[in-house]
């Protein structure tokens, strides 16, 4: 798993280890917000969220809100893969959030 430190800037080394023992992925992102610092990961293991799929990630954040010292994980939104219209880029599935202070 490949996570910046700058990514999630607002998370210390110790909080950013425990990120990485919840969230098993390839890439964590920045996402451009306004007013909060949002996050995505990419999620290769299916192309479409399901409701077990969602419950299953829910459970994960709650697992790491437990663990976390100053700070909370909050999921905005579940992306579907998705296809260019020319079919030139594909995006897989993901997952946004935000990581707000407790």
């Amino acid at each position: 798993m490949v996570i910046h430190n700058y990514t999630l800037s607002n998370l210390s080394k110790e909080d950013i280890e425990k990120f990485k023992s919840i969230f098993d992925y390839n890439e964590v992102r920045s996402s451009s917000s306004p007013s909060i610092e949002r996050h995505y990961i990419r999620v290769y293991e299916f192309r479409y969220w399901d409701e077990e799929s969602i419950r299953e990630y829910d459970s994960k954040v709650e697992q790491l809100n437990l663990v976390l010292e100053n700070h909370y994980i909050k999921i905005d939104e579940y992306d579907n893969y998705e296809m260019e219209y020319d079919r030139d880029r594909s995006y897989p599935a993901s997952f946004t959030f935000s990581i707000i202070s407790k």
